[in-house]
């Protein structure tokens, strides 16, 4: 991975302290070294959206069927606890690009009425299939939504992917009521594995428009209208597994784009103790990291101001 120097202000704190990060001969971003964020450099898809989708969540459809592994489950209560802290009772959800619906299940079967926008009909039609939620297929951006309805949007792991981010912010602003909350997750581009491995970071990709920092996303939310009530790094344990799969990846030269998702279901009983054994061993490390600022996603809760 190279570095060079580049006359371009940051996206989101407007400083000249930048530099161009070249990832390699496919991906480069412009880097702010006064609020940490990446901002691409040159867009580049090797597969169209739709292809995508089905290329990475077909190796994923176990989760469907309700088998959702044990590392997922305790992200989802983690988000959720943290959630809960701001919005206690059961309300209207609006969640954009919400995968394999993982978390919204989780929201519905807690009481939530939820709503689902998802831009690939592929996925679109797996999700209404679960007759669990109100599914809206197009461009969360382009819709048309009754303003002021929700009680909360969720976007999780959504904005790093969208060609403007400013937009996406803006037309949540407008989705949820006067008073109510975003929650918005995102890979933090200051968490460890990147800043200690970044030449094989998972956070940087072809799909990933930017990577945020805590307090670049913090600029972007605020920017948009939001008021920030909490911000939180997460570590789960899948953080430094993703790293060990990248190495993996390496050495069996495949692409890491074309092969994504191959590795977060494969289940073993020696691969299962394993992931046991490294999270009751790495937590205390795991939860400084967290503490620190540097663990693997960024988390916020923003709140609507009431006018």
């Amino acid at each position: 991975m190279k570095e060079s120097n580049v006359l371009i202000k940051c996206a989101e704190c407007n400083s000249s302290n930048t530099r161009q990060i070249i990832v390699d001969d496919k991906l480069s971003y412009h880097f702010c070294k006064t609020c940490g964020h990446y901002n691409q450099f040159v867009e580049s898809k090797i597969m169209t959206f739709e292809n995508a989708q089905k290329h990475y969540f077909s190796n994923n459809l176990d989760t469907l069927n309700g088998i959702v592994s044990e590392q997922e489950n305790k992200i989802i209560r983690k988000r959720f606890s943290l959630l809960n802290l701001f919005l206690p009772i059961p309300g209207r959800i609006i969640e954009v690009g919400p995968g394999l619906g993982i978390f919204a299940k989780f929201l519905f079967d807690k009481g939530n009425d939820v709503t689902l926008i998802e831009e690939s009909s592929f996925l679109s039609k797996m999700l209404r299939s679960q007759n669990k939620f109100s599914v809206i297929e197009g461009e969360f951006e382009n819709i048309d939504i009754k303003p002021n309805s929700f009680d909360l949007f969720v976007s999780m792991h959504v904005i790093e992917h969208v060609i403007d981010a400013n937009k996406h912010l803006l037309k949540a602003l407008e989705m949820v009521k006067p008073g109510a909350y975003a929650l918005i997750a995102t890979p933090n581009g200051r968490c460890w594995q990147q800043r200690f491995f970044a030449s094989i970071s998972p956070h940087f990709d072809t799909a990933h428009m930017r990577v945020y920092s805590p307090l670049s996303l913090e600029y972007a939310c605020k920017s948009a209208g939001w008021t920030v009530k909490s911000i939180h790094t997460l570590e789960p344990s899948m953080g430094w597994l993703r790293v060990f799969t990248g190495i993996l990846r390496i050495l069996k030269k495949e692409d890491k784009e074309l092969s994504a998702g191959k590795y977060s279901n494969k289940t073993s009983l020696i691969l299962s103790s394993f992931i046991r054994i490294f999270e009751l061993f790495s937590l205390p490390f795991r939860l400084l990291q967290e503490k620190l600022g540097g663990g693997y996603e960024i988390l916020i809760i923003c709140q609507k101001p009431v006018i």
